[in-house]
């Protein structure tokens, strides 16, 4: 009678733990259950699968999901069988920390355990590998649900859609809502949205527009992320005027713009070139109360940098700083560029000079264009100086020594032009066409160098180009060199060359300075193309 007594006893207190630790499971407190799980005495009941669930499914919805993994692995090692829920609460957990690969692990874990995936498994699986970027597997998972006769519901379809338009494959993502369509699962918010932010890379804003007619079809709302995703669509498509026409109609949908959606539209106007619109959204923002960030005020610059106001450019850098937003990179770049577009080289180096007060360090981007700057003044000094700089702190790529290059071509430094040539060819850096342009044209008076350079550049892998002849010709033009001028032209019809036409000019000209025939000198098929049929 006393052995009865105890077990009820045992049986009571154990069925006190289990209605504590379910309570705290709903009420999401993951440390009361956590400690109740430690406390349950094993004397009473063997902790099972249901208590560890419940904690699992506690710690997962509140982003301890590290809690939540550590414990399934304890109760496989300790060789607790787990349940379906158990499985699907640990895929959950993968899911919330991007644990792609581990999330696909445990999927296919379950058959092996006599454990059948259901609809959440691979639900929660497909949207595990959207957010860790795998899109072709997410796409994989969707079929296999399929093959397995399992039945894609909206959230399946939703994180393969998503996994496949956050890449861009907009076309893939529609594919995937027709088939919705197909199986009768009716899209939402949330599948419509996808589309079009799929869309927003490859600019097809006409596919965004259908789509978002096709919603207010279907009946459902559209919200800031559906006008933003249409905004920047149509920004990227250079349609401007229409991205600000959505924009404007965002009010009377009873939408409210967000700083994203104010972001797209200043966008918008920096490709339109509408520089004052882009100025006065920023302006509006205060309106709705919202706060201008780093992608706001770089888009507002960028657009004075496109439209050539540099001073503007220079008081919206200012104007960050007032504001308290951080500036970085990209909005004294932008700055940097509008100085150098207008010619303002001193601002440019100065705001350079600038980048490190402000915690930013300047990058390959930034000397780029501080040296264009200078080189659109044929200051070739200035631009050598900020070119040291930038190889004492970092490798220049090759915009950077084109840049170079082309101050050393303005000013006729063809001497310092074949060392950075050189120079360039040793570093990590390989010259490209417009390198070797560069410093033919930097050889406007010496052809013996020039014809040298010339004949270099078919043993790489570069094809010359008119610019390379004409360069080349001018050269020979320069000196006299008549017969080398022919020569290069007839190389060019040989080679079929299409610069031929255009480079035939510097070799007739050198001709008719030392009196000689032109076209004497040329194959015969060339010879009639040239001039024509007599009659």
């Amino acid at each position: 009678m006393g052995a009865l007594s105890a077990a009820s006893c045992c049986v009571q207190e154990a069925f006190g733990y289990d209605r504590s630790l379910v309570a705290s499971g709903k009420a999401l407190q993951w440390k009361t259950a956590l400690q109740l799980l430690s406390e349950m005495p094993q004397s009473t009941l063997q902790c099972g699968a249901l208590h560890c669930t419940v904690v699992m499914s506690a710690c997962t919805k509140t982003s301890r999901w590290h809690m939540s993994l550590t414990l399934f692995s304890s109760m496989l090692s300790s060789r607790i069988a787990a349940s379906l829920i158990a499985y699907n609460a640990a895929i959950s957990a993968c899911e919330k920390g991007r644990l792609w690969a581990t999330a696909l692990a445990i999927l296919s874990l379950m058959p092996m355990c006599q454990m059948h995936p259901d609809v959440y498994s691979f639900s929660t699986a497909i949207s595990a590998c959207q957010k860790g970027g795998e899109w072709q597997i997410a796409f994989l998972l969707l079929n296999q649900m399929m093959l397995e006769r399992i039945s894609p519901n909206q959230f399946s379809f939703n994180a393969a859609v998503s996994a496949c338009g956050s890449q861009g494959f907009w076309e893939l993502a529609l594919c995937l809502l027709l088939d919705m369509a197909e199986l009768g699962v009716l899209p939402d918010e949330i599948t419509f949205n996808a589309v079009m932010s799929s869309c927003e890379k490859s600019g097809e804003w006409r596919v965004c527009s259908q789509l978002h007619s096709e919603m207010l079809e279907a009946r459902l709302q559209p919200d800031a992320i559906t006008f933003n995703a249409e905004i920047s669509t149509c920004g990227r498509a250079a349609q401007w005027q229409r991205a600000l026409e959505i924009f404007r109609r965002m009010p009377a949908d009873i939408v409210a713009p967000s700083v994203v959606s104010f972001n797209a539209a200043i966008s918008a106007c920096e490709r339109g070139l509408c520089w004052r619109t882009a100025l006065l959204l920023l302006w509006n923002m205060q309106d709705h109360e919202l706060r201008p960030n780093a992608t706001t005020f770089n888009a507002a610059i960028s657009s004075c940098e496109k439209s050539l106001r540099w001073e503007w450019a220079l008081q919206l850098l200012w104007n960050m700083h007032e504001a308290g937003v951080d500036q970085d990179e990209i909005s004294f770049n932008a700055a940097i560029s509008a100085c150098e577009k207008s010619q303002q080289w001193q601002m440019a180096v100065l705001l350079l000079a600038a980048m490190p007060l402000a915690d930013v360090e300047p990058g390959t981007i930034s000397f780029s264009s501080a040296i264009s700057a200078c080189e659109k003044l044929s200051l070739w000094t200035s631009a050598l100086a900020l070119f040291e700089d930038l190889s004492a702190r970092a490798s220049p790529d090759v915009i950077c020594f084109n840049a170079l290059l082309s101050a050393l071509e303005k000013s006729q430094r063809w001497d310092l032009a074949l060392q950075t040539l050189k120079r360039m060819s040793a570093a990590a850096s390989h010259p490209n066409l417009v390198s070797f342009n560069a410093t033919l044209s930097s050889l406007a008076h010496r052809w013996v160098q020039a014809i040298a350079l010339f004949s270099h550049l078919p043993t790489g892998s570069l094809v010359p180009d008119s610019i390379s002849f004409n360069a080349t010709a001018g050269a020979c033009e320069r000196g006299g060199q008549w017969q080398v001028a022919v020569a290069l032209l007839s190389h060019m019809v040989r080679t079929r060359n299409p610069c031929m036409v255009i480079s035939q000019n510097s070799a007739i000209s050198t001709c008719e300075r030392r009196g000689q025939q032109f076209h004497r000198w040329l194959p015969p098929t060339a010879s009639t193309r040239i001039s024509g049929p007599r009659t």
